[in-house]
């Protein structure tokens, strides 16, 4: 436990990867013991890491906590996504809690439309097209094939065609 906390704390090595040696072997005492670092403790650091100093390492970290798919990365990353002075950080916020699919993400997400910067907006964009699909989307396409009821079948389906029509109409004037 000493060691998985000693290297939980160095947050350096977390974001050079060196935090991720499942499995690594070790030599103590002549016996091998299989040292295997818990989730729990790389998300800690990641988290830990969204306020290091420097933004290359804020920025790997909100990359890192979106791969890990952990929802209780959502609250430091919308803390990030709409507080942190680096538009790197600001946007790999926003597509890393699109990855993540939490539906608290999504007013701070509209309101990162309004960012400054490019890249912000687009993540923020993106992101909120994958947590449309997932909170929207998915549901509806569920209850269009499984649902037992008829009648929910075929108003799920009206919804699902509604929003292929209102999108189709966006395209076509965005175009």
């Amino acid at each position: 436990m000493r060691r998985a906390q000693a290297i939980a704390n160095n947050t350096r090595k977390a974001e050079q990867g060196k935090l991720y040696d499942h499995g690594k072997q070790c030599d103590r005492g002549g016996g091998k013991t299989v040292v295997r670092l818990k989730d729990e403790l790389v998300l800690e650091a990641h988290i830990r890491n969204l306020t290091d100093r420097s933004p290359h390492i804020r920025r790997q970290a909100a990359q890192h906590l979106g791969r890990l798919g952990d929802t209780r990365a959502a609250a430091p990353l919308i803390e990030a996504l709409l507080n942190d002075e680096s538009f790197y950080v600001r946007s790999s916020a926003a597509y890393a809690l699109g990855t993540l699919g939490d539906v608290r993400a999504a007013q701070p997400l509209i309101h990162a439309l309004d960012d400054e910067s490019e890249c912000v907006r687009q993540g923020a964009i993106e992101a909120l097209g994958v947590l449309g699909y997932r909170s929207i989307i998915e549901p509806l396409v569920k209850a269009v094939l499984d649902d037992a009821s008829l009648v929910v079948r075929e108003r799920a389906n009206e919804v699902v065609e509604a929003l292929t029509d209102a999108l189709r109409t966006l395209r076509q004037h965005a175009a």
